[in-house]
Formats: structure tokens, C-alpha cells, sequence
């Protein structure tokens, strides 16, 4: 058995690199369900190709990757080259459906950015593709006539099962948010108009709702998966997406918007406040006016704030002379216990101490930990990101405050 099944991995290598490979490689590859593709072929599938979100899959497993690194490791590029593929249906709490993994079961982010790009195929301040689509009236509706506000693409279709349970949530998203965001349905292959427009009579859609007959625009957004929706901001650039469930979307936009009935929002001013620093001398936010400003929200004793402090430390060396940090600690034991962590963190931007009689994270209504304001100039808030997982926020960030 164990003969047969080497001889099948063999085969998969075998053609999967051609037959004349013989020597190690340090070309990217991917393994997804066990299948090695080079990492150029990839970056041209969707998740469809492998599978789609609704089916799940447990990507290649610990003992076979240790199978195909111990027979076939000298073809093999070294492990930081591999990433293998999980998919599976969202749940609250996760970012996203796709899990990108080395080898050794360690995220890599350089290859996740590569094979994202196949599922999205715009970076955060890319211009979208303008169109032209009729409405269920047949007037035509131009994407670029709602330049200066947010718009979100909802691609879908009367069809697409996932799409129908997720109307529901999508209601609710669309209350949320409709002051400050457009919602564009963007539905393909329909059967017909009729179809088209008596499914969106039927369900009671109250955003914008056009057809693409053609499928043109469809394509030239990459969608692969049905729903996907993207956030496309007041310039016409891209911003984030999501695609399978609304819960998903709901996060991406919590991440983006901070949510809507929250005591401080994106678009809000960013509440004023003077706490002490590591040293004992009191520092207040508005004498950084004129400057952007990063606060975040942390605690010692949070793993995921501790984890991110590497990256936020690469972040700044790179922008300290655009923008300012303000780490504001909250929930702690104790100033002294804060103050030594600090000291031992090494870290190089401004730390306050938010104790409990000034709580300032009430203010800001923080419920997660770390959560990453962005504040501009003039102390508008711009940004707000919770969580520990921190996706394309400083690439966001960058594309606001400049290099």
C-alpha cells in the first residue's frame, strides 16, 4: 500500500513538473488538495478552480507533506517556497476562508499576497473598472457617477443559492451602512432580464440592481465565486473584499468603518484625551494636530496585540516621519507591570497608560483588542481595524498618508 501510494505522489510530481525535472527548484509552487501547481499557475485560478468555499477541504495534511518533502525533496523548492491551500465555509470570527500555509504549517505572507491576487485581483488603491449596466428600469447606471461616496459591488446572481440565504443579512448589513456607502448589485448569468427582474421584485432589493448580460464586467473583476463583494471608496479605488457569506462582508466592514451606532466611527472626530506616558509626564492627543496618528488600543497582557508588535515596529521605521504611533494601554494590573514590558518591548513610539477612572477606551468604545485607529490631520478618524489579524490595514494606511 504504502508502495502505491508513493507511486501516485510520484505521478503528481511528476507531471505536475514535467518529465524531464529532476534537480531542486527555487520556484514558488502551491499544494492544493494535495496537487502541486507552480506558484504562475496558480496566481491565474480562482477559488473555483480548487474547489469553491462551500466544499471543504483540509488541504494537504501534516503527514503527507512530510511524505512528499522525505521522497521527492530534491525537486522540491526549499519549504519557504511552498504554501499549501485550505477552503472551507465562514464562521463568525474568521477573516477569511482561505487559509495560506508554508510546509511547516507557518503563514506566509509574501506567498499569501501572490496567491490572493488570484482571488483578488485588485490591491488595496488599485482603480476598479468603470462600466455601464442597465438598471431593472433599463436606464443605464455608471459606476463612476457615485464618485465621492463608498460603493459596494455585490456580485451575485438570482441563481446562486448562497447568494439567495444571504439577502436576509444583507438587509441588515445594507441598514447599517447606507448612510455612508452605495450598494450596487452586480448580477451575471441570468437566465433572462425577466428572470433577473422579478427576482429582485421578489426579493425586495433596495440598493441598485444592474445586469451584466454579457458577463464582460464580470470578468474583469476576477469573480469566480458567487457572492463576492468589493468596497470600492470615494476615488474609485479598491479597498477590501469579501466573497461566500455576508457575515464575512460584516467584518470587513466593521474593520473598515468601526460600524455605525459606535461612539466613534470612521468619518468621526477622534475624542480628545490626556493620559501619562512610560515616564510619568502627561501627553494629550491634540498636540499632535497637523500630523496623521496611529492609536492603538493594546494590552501587555494581549497575545495578539504582543504578536503584532513586530510588524507595527517594521511600519514605523519605514513612516515614522508621516505619522505618529500612540499605543494606549488598557486593562492592565498595573503601571509598573506596563511601564517594565514596555521597556522590554523596546517600543519606539508614544505609550500612554489608559487606567480605569479615565477610560478612555470606553470613549472609543474599544470591545476588541488590539484595535488600530487612524486618525487624520485634522483628527478625523479615517480607519479603524480590530483584531489581531491584521490583513491589508498598513498597506491601507500607506496608501493614505503617502511614502
Amino acid at each position: 500500500m504504502k508502495k502505491f501510494i508513493a507511486l501516485l505522489l510520484l505521478c503528481s510530481v511528476y507531471f505536475s513538473y514535467g518529465q524531464q525535472r529532476t534537480t531542486r527548484t527555487d520556484q514558488a509552487i502551491a499544494i492544493v488538495n494535495g496537487e502541486i501547481i507552480p506558484m504562475e499557475q496558480f496566481n491565474r485560478m480562482t477559488l473555483g478552480d480548487i474547489g469553491g468555499v462551500r466544499a471543504v477541504h483540509n488541504g494537504v495534511s501534516a503527514e503527507k507533506r512530510d511524505s512528499l518533502i522525505g521522497v521527492f525533496g530534491d525537486i522540491l523548492p526549499p519549504r519557504e517556497f511552498i504554501i499549501y491551500i485550505e477552503t472551507g465555509t465562514v464562521t463568525e470570527g474568521e477573516s477569511t476562508p482561505i487559509v495560506l500555509r508554508d510546509v511547516r504549517g507557518e503563514q506566509n505572507e509574501v506567498l499569501a499576497r501572490q496567491a490572493r491576487a488570484s482571488l483578488f485581483p485588485f490591491a488595496p488603491g488599485d482603480e476598479v473598472p468603470d462600466f455601464t449596466l442597465n438598471d431593472v428600469n433599463g436606464n443605464p447606471f455608471m459606476l463612476s457617477s457615485l464618485r465621492g461616496q463608498y460603493v459596494l459591488l455585490n456580485f451575485w446572481g438570482t441563481w446562486c443559492t448562497p447568494c439567495i440565504a444571504g439577502i436576509p443579512r444583507m438587509k441588515e448589513i445594507y441598514e447599517i451602512y447606507k448612510d455612508i456607502i452605495r450598494f450596487v448589485g452586480v448580477a451575471s448569468r441570468e437566465r433572462s432580464v425577466e428572470v433577473w427582474r422579478e427576482g429582485v421584485e421578489r426579493h425586495e432589493l433596495p440598493w441598485i440592481n444592474v445586469l451584466d448580460e454579457t458577463g464582460n464586467i464580470t470578468t474583469k473583476y476576477n469573480i469566480g465565486v458567487w457572492p463576492t463583494y468589493h468596497l470600492v471608496d470615494p476615488e474609485g479605488r479598491f479597498v477590501a473584499g469579501a466573497f461566500a457569506d455576508p457575515r464575512m462582508l460584516s467584518m470587513v466592514l466593521e474593520n473598515t468603518f468601526g460600524g455605525r451606532g459606535r461612539s466613534v466611527a470612521v468619518g468621526d472626530k477622534a475624542p480628545d484625551f490626556t493620559l501619562n506616558d512610560v515616564s510619568g509626564n502627561s501627553f494629550t492627543l491634540s498636540s499632535l494636530q497637523g500630523r496623521y496618528v496611529l492609536l492603538n488600543f493594546w494590552g501587555t497582557w494581549c497575545a495578539p496585540c504582543i504578536r503584532g508588535i513586530p510588524r507595527m515596529k517594521e511600519f514605523y521605521e519605514k513612516h515614522q516621519h508621516n505619522i505618529d504611533i500612540v499605543g494606549v494601554a488598557t486593562r492592565e494590573s498595573s503601571v509598573e507591570n506596563w511601564q517594565a514590558e514596555v521597556e522590554r518591548l523596546e517600543l519606539p513610539w508614544i505609550n500612554v497608560f489608559n487606567d480605569s477612572v479615565s477610560a478612555i477606551h470606553e470613549k472609543y468604545d474599544i470591545g476588541g483588542f488590539p484595535t488600530k485607529l487612524l486618525v487624520s490631520p485634522d483628527g478625523t478618524v479615517l480607519l479603524r481595524h480590530v483584531g489581531g489579524n491584521i490583513g491589508n490595514f498598513y498597506e491601507r494606511v500607506e496608501n493614505i498618508i503617502g511614502q
